[in-house]
């Protein structure tokens, strides 16, 4: 994993990384669109102000709502998993 020095150091060791692991999961599919991302958790309701963190949740498949607590967190996250896609994908 190109990743891997940083996830749980930098990134990936939140609360909120965990929520995003079981959003991502719930999802079921190998592609989502970021668009999709930010619609599902709220971000794209922030108007890109990452430093705040209101209303950032999303409903899972059995109506339970999920909580994020920080924007940034969410956004770090998302980030090093496209890195990690895109190196991924350009090695093969």
């Amino acid at each position: 994993m190109y990743i891997e020095k940083y996830w749980y150091d930098y990134i990936g060791g939140t609360d909120d990384s965990l929520t995003l692991v079981d959003y991502l999961y719930e999802k079921g599919r190998t592609e989502l669109p970021l668009s999709e991302i930010f619609s599902d958790t709220g971000l794209s309701k922030l108007n890109w102000n990452f430093r705040t963190s209101p209303g950032l949740e999303y409903t899972d498949s059995e109506g339970g709502c999920c909580n994020f607590y920080y924007a940034i967190d969410l956004i770090a996250d998302l980030s090093a998993l496209i890195l990690e896609s895109k190196k991924t994908v350009g090695s093969t």
